[in-house]
């Protein structure tokens, strides 16, 4: 039983670690976080053009650090629920994430990006779901 608790604060730290993660990300104004974009972006750019370079790289680091988020979410609850409440939270954070955002210059709250980002959540919460149930099996 104390292997459980432990695990579980674990992934607690993991989340709260994450989340801030996603916060500062999301604290940085707009020309800084295109400019870190267009880095990563760059070696895209000869098949896809600049823009869309960018926003393969954007809207990947949303699904990204989601699913990761998802992932870490699900061993947080003790229940059989425990899925669609680490869902709930993930898109709640998703939620206040984007209005965050609407509040740091040259950055926007979009709604596409809390839709990517809850598909993130789901692919990381089933990761961890699927995984947990081998291992219970296994």
């Amino acid at each position: 039983m104390a292997g459980i608790k432990r695990k579980r604060q674990i992934f607690m730290a993991l989340t709260l670690g994450l989340m801030i993660a996603i916060f500062l990300f999301s604290s940085q104004p707009g020309d800084e976080s295109s400019s870190i974009s267009f880095f990563l972006a760059r070696f895209l750019v000869p098949l896809f053009g600049a823009d869309l370079a960018q926003l393969i790289v954007r809207k990947t680091a949303h699904f990204t650090i989601y699913m990761v988020l998802g992932f870490c979410v699900y061993p947080c609850f003790d229940n059989r629920k425990k899925f669609w409440l680490g869902f709930l939270v993930c898109v709640l954070y998703a939620c206040s994430d984007e209005v965050h955002q609407l509040f740091v210059a040259g950055r926007s709250g979009r709604l596409l990006d809390v839709l990517i980002d809850s598909l993130g959540s789901l692919s990381g919460l089933a990761v961890s779901c699927l995984l947990n149930n081998f291992i219970k099996k296994g």
